[in-house]
């Protein structure tokens, strides 16, 4: 049966999210950023300590999600659609773990449950597309939720088990440097749970796991007066655009927002006042109180408390992190999905106590109102910088330019970021026979650089700033609406 239910969820699962995966596929600043340094490396320039990110103060991340990549994008020539797909497949394997893990921990038909809630859940789907951190930070909290339960229930802390934790938390930084903020929730939980872990050795082994992955980033900064560590201190304490009230609640709005979109997209983009921010964080802290309470005194529920205890945890560190708040850059919004998982299966929970009480029909209609509400949002709902959009322009302005044998190509950009389509302009030009040096890119902003790559490259493909780009007669414009000859 449980083969059964795997297939299904794949197939469900992966109809989803691959369905119009070329428009579904958002392709804006992020994803035409890491692709550049995704071919940096296919190039032969291998790093040890990763690339470097401007959205976090030039600090290095580190360089295991770049490789992770490397292969398949060898394997395509480059193609940047196949990153997509390998999105979509990782997605679907997070369906998967979904059902894994709770079964394991809470019974198939809680497990059953989470897994619908996540794919179905167009908010999910969207973020399983996305190309950022956030979209590896779910899966990472599922693996460490089932390994804390596995050595919950272990009489005797394995080596093993310590090291494979470790090492998926440390790993877990490629993906964004908060998974310190987990990592310190689970040695929490181990310190509270888990006596067998109080032992110098146990310890060590589990903090060596999650340092070893960082190795090149420690020797770093040993030689360089611990530069990512006072970098990180200053990114937590230093940002001070934002009073520490402000900062709650554009932070807090953000967080909400992701949170009620999980189970309905709409709430995604819904701008709370400030009193209806407030007023709705403790309503859910009323409800989880309750439901935490009527959780710990259920005999059925009683076994999982310590597993309660670490969804808590989790929870009060994200307000933690909201009161380091300072930036109106969102440093702090991706930590929502390490709590992802933790609020899908709390969900998941209530609803099979409503099963248990007789009351599986207003359990059934409140999945069934859950899968039209979802349904409709992901038929009606689109990234708005999609994929298609960038390789349908691309592809019209370097035909077009070999049409009228233009020596050289000048676009200019309105109302469109330039970051997703340079790198297209780039694997383009060599299917059309131009040369990446004919293409010059005019940004809309004015600040906008040349892209540099892992912080020692540049990308074949000229960009100017806004300002530099004045004085040149463009061929072609790229708006929002799609392409238009100037000349």
């Amino acid at each position: 049966m449980t083969k059964v239910l795997i297939f299904l969820i794949v197939l469900t699962s992966g109809f989803l999210r691959f369905w119009q995966l070329p428009e579904r596929f958002p392709w804006g600043g992020d994803e035409g950023s890491f692709i550049w340094d995704i071919w940096y490396v296919a190039q032969g320039h291998l790093t040890l300590i990763g690339f470097e990110s401007a959205a976090i103060g030039g600090l290095n991340f580190p360089p295991f999600l770049l490789y992770f990549f490397v292969p398949l994008f060898l394997m395509t020539t480059g193609n940047p659609i196949y990153i997509g797909v390998i999105l979509a497949i990782l997605g679907v394997l997070t369906s998967v773990l979904f059902f894994l893990a709770g079964q394991k921990i809470f019974g198939t038909r809680v497990a059953l449950i989470a897994a619908f809630i996540y794919i179905f859940s167009s908010h999910a789907i969207f973020i399983d597309h996305k190309f950022i951190g956030g979209t590896f930070m779910v899966p990472v909290s599922l693996l460490v939720t089932f390994l804390l339960w596995k050595i919950y229930q272990k009489a005797q802390v394995k080596t093993l088990d310590l090291v494979i934790l470790g090492s998926i938390i440390g790993i877990s930084f490629s993906a964004h440097y908060q998974a310190i903020f987990i990592f310190a929730a689970v040695f929490l939980f181990l310190l509270l749970f888990k006596k067998q872990f109080l032992s110098i050795k146990n310890v060590l082994i589990f903090i060596i796991s999650a340092i070893f992955w960082l190795t090149p980033l420690v020797l770093f900064d040993l030689r360089h007066n611990f530069y990512h560590l006072r970098g990180f201190i200053t990114l937590l304490t230093s940002y001070t655009n934002l009073s520490a009230q402000q900062g709650f609640i554009v932070s807090g709005q953000y967080l909400l927002q992701n949170f009620l979109g999980l189970f309905w997209q709409p709430f995604y983009f819904f701008k709370f006042s400030q009193f209806g921010l407030l007023a709705i964080m403790a309503a859910i802290l009323v409800i989880f109180a309750i439901f935490y309470f009527l959780l710990w005194k259920r005999n059925e529920f009683a076994k999982f408390k310590p597993l309660y205890f670490y969804f808590g945890i989790l929870f009060f560190t994200g307000l933690i992190v909201l009161s380091l708040y300072r930036s109106g850059d969102y440093q702090f919004d991706y930590y929502y999905w390490y709590l992802a998982p933790a609020g899908i299966f709390l969900v998941a929970l209530g609803l099979d106590w409503l099963f248990q009480k007789k009351l599986g029909w207003l359990a059934q209609i409140l999945l069934l109102g859950f899968l039209v509400a979802n349904l409709a949002s992901f038929i009606n709902f689109k990234p708005t910088e999609p994929y298609s959009f960038a390789d349908k322009t691309v592809k019209t302005i370097l035909e077009d330019s070999k049409n009228r044998n233009l020596a050289q190509i000048k676009v200019k950009f309105l109302g469109v970021e330039v970051g997703p389509h340079d790198y297209l302009f780039y694997w383009y030009s060599k299917k059309f026979g131009i040369s990446p040096e004919q293409i010059t890119l005019i940004s809309q902003r004015e600040q906008y650089q040349e892209r540099s790559i892992l912080g020692s490259g540049r990308t074949p493909i000229k960009i100017l700033p806004k300002s530099a780009g004045e004085n040149i007669t463009s061929d072609y414009q790229v708006t929002t609406g799609g392409v238009q000859r100037l000349n």
